[in-house]
């Protein structure tokens, strides 16, 4: 993992399952440059976890009091002068009825809190355990009409439409696409691929993601004494859309 930070330069790293618990110190996880910002399993629990790295000079605040669902990191972010909020979820697939509606009520009320800070973007990361053909595929479970109905409702678009897990099943291959990522302006998004794991034995595939988060605000309002004129605004708009691509990945 530090070697393929260094090479690719990720502003974030996010894992879910992380696996880590209150045992694990930040020293055995280390990335040189990055720091970690982690939501660790629960004593007696197996599965899950998230952890998301962030680049040290990145201006990041962690906001534990937004990560309402379980198994969840919420990251204030400034770039720009903007603000960004990035959050990694991770939703287990053998929840029981109850901790299912929890999960998804929980993860509405987060966002809409978030919505409430009036950020500029928001990024929506994570192995979600949904199908819905409308991404990729042909299978669509309820789960994955549920994920689609909220995401809609806060005015997301999930990007990836490629799978992203693959596995050997009873009749062959098999391949899905659980891991998400969504944002509310998918023209920001410059690239979003799927690459293969770093482990042979991990069944979660990379999904690096490029964002343009360094466009100018276009101007509110441009006016001359004789009233508001198209050349003026043309002139001014072109000079906003010539605009240097960061990454935040």
């Amino acid at each position: 993992m530090q070697a393929h930070a260094a090479i690719h330069g990720f502003h974030l790293i996010a894992i879910t399952e992380s696996g880590l618990t209150s045992r694990t110190t930040n020293d055995a996880i280390d990335i040189p440059g990055y720091t970690p910002i982690r939501c660790d399993l629960i004593d007696g629990i197996s599965h899950g976890g998230v952890v998301v790295y962030h680049k040290d000079d990145l201006a990041a605040t962690n906001r534990p009091e937004l990560a309402l669902c379980t198994n969840t990191v919420v990251l204030a972010l400034r770039i720009n002068n903007k603000k960004v909020f990035f959050v990694t979820s991770y939703r287990k697939s053998g929840q029981n009825d109850l901790e299912y509606k929890e999960y998804m009520n929980k993860l509405d009320e987060l966002l809409d809190e978030i919505t409430n800070e009036d950020p500029h973007e928001v990024i929506l990361t994570g192995d979600f355990n949904v199908h819905n053909a409308t991404w990729w595929g042909t299978k669509t479970d309820k789960k994955g009409l549920d994920m689609k109905e909220l995401l809609d409702k806060h005015s997301f678009r999930q990007m990836v439409n490629q799978p992203t897990y693959f596995t050997n099943g009873p009749n062959g291959p098999v391949e899905s696409l659980l891991d998400l990522v969504c944002v509310r302006q998918p023209n920001l998004v410059v690239s979003n691929e799927v690459v293969g794991s770093i482990y042979d034995k991990c069944h979660h595939q990379i999904n690096p993601v490029k964002i343009n988060l360094q466009c100018f605000h276009p101007p509110p309002h441009i006016r001359d004494r004789s009233g508001t004129t198209i050349e003026p605004i043309k002139t001014l708009c072109s000079k906003h859309v010539e605009c240097t691509t960061g990454r935040v990945r």
